[in-house]
C-alpha cells in the first residue's frame, strides 16, 4: 500500500507536462538534518505517550491477573534527538515560482523518557490497592519516511534566495522500546517493590495492542535560505516543523 502511494506521487510529477505546464525544470536535493521534539506537542510525541501508557498498564495488569486496573496518572518527561538523511526530487510548475516535490527521509530518532504512573487495582469495581511506578524508557524509531510538498521560491533573487514549503508526510512506526520500572504497592501492611521491564520491537507490541498504528501522518512546514553557486547548483539551510522540529542543510542540482 505504501509503495502504491509513492508510485502515484512520482507518476504525478512525471505527468505534469501533459497537464499543460510548459518549460518544467527538475531539481535533485541531498541533505542532512538534526531533529528534536518541537515546543508544541507533535503527532509523534502524542503517539509516543500513548504507546508508553499502554505498555505501563499492561505490565501492571500482568501482576494482578483476573483483576481490573484503572489508570490514574501518567507523567512523562521526555527528551529527544535524532538525525535524518534525505533525498528530494522537485519539479517546477512552468516558469513560475512554484514547485512540487517528493522527499524520502532515512529517520533515526531516539526518545529517552522518565516515567511516573499511578494505578488503582479493582475487585468487582471496588478499589483494592494503589500501585505506583517510577522508571525510564528509551524509544528508538528507525524507518524511511516519505513526504509530498509544494514549494514557493521567488525567482527574482540572484545568488541569495528564500523559499517556503508545505506538505504532508508519513512516518512508519518501526523501531524498539526499552522500558524498565519499579512497581510499588502495599499488601497486608507489607511495602512491596517489584522490578518490571520490557524490551521489544514496536512491531511485536503492535501485535498485542491493535490501537497502535503502523505509522502516523504529519503536516510539514519549512522555511529555507539558499545560495546559488551557479545557475544549476547551490546550498540551502532549512528549519522545518513536522513530526518535531529539525534544522539542517542540503545541496541541490537543477537539470
Amino acid at each position: 500500500m505504501k509503495n502504491n502511494k509513492l508510485h502515484f506521487a512520482l507518476l504525478l510529477l512525471l505527468a505534469l507536462p501533459g497537464l499543460g505546464l510548459t518549460k518544467p525544470s527538475w531539481e535533485l536535493e541531498l541533505g542532512i538534518s538534526a531533529w528534536s521534539f518541537a515546543p508544541y506537542k507533535s503527532a509523534l510525541e502524542k503517539r509516543t505517550e500513548g504507546i508508553i501508557g499502554s505498555e505501563a498498564a499492561r505490565l501492571i495488569s500482568d501482576l494482578f491477573p483476573g483483576l481490573e486496573l484503572k489508570n490514574d496518572l501518567l507523567l512523562i518527561e521526555s527528551e529527544s534527538r535524532g538525525i535524518t538523511f534525505f533525498i528530494s526530487l522537485w519539479r517546477r510548475l512552468g516558469s513560475g515560482d512554484w514547485s512540487l516535490g517528493l522527499r524520502l527521509e532515512k529517520v533515526a530518532y531516539k526518545v529517552p523518557m522518565r516515567i511516573n504512573t499511578e494505578h488503582t487495582v479493582l475487585f468487582l469495581l471496588q478499589p483494592l490497592l494503589p500501585v505506583y511506578t517510577k522508571g525510564r524508557a528509551n524509544l528508538t524509531i528507525d524507518s524511511l519516511a516519505p513526504s509530498f510538498s509544494i514549494r514557493w521560491q521567488p525567482t527574482r533573487f540572484n545568488k541569495l534566495f528564500f523559499s517556503g514549503q508545505a506538505g504532508i508526510g508519513y512516518l512508519p512506526l518501526t523501531g524498539r522500546l526499552d522500558y524498565k520500572t519499579d512497581a510499588s504497592f502495599t499488601v497486608l501492611d507489607l511495602n512491596l517493590t517489584i522490578p518490571l521491564w520490557l524490551d521489544n520491537t514496536l512491531t511485536d507490541i503492535r501485535r498485542q495492542w491493535s490501537d497502535i498504528p503502523a505509522g502516523i501522518f504529519f503536516p510539514l512546514l519549512e522555511a529555507r535560505f539558499g545560495y546559488n553557486f551557479s545557475p544549476v547548483g547551490g546550498i540551502c539551510l532549512g528549519l522545518a516543523f513536522s513530526s518535531g522540529i529539525s534544522a539542517g542543510f542540503s545541496f541541490f542540482y537543477r537539470f
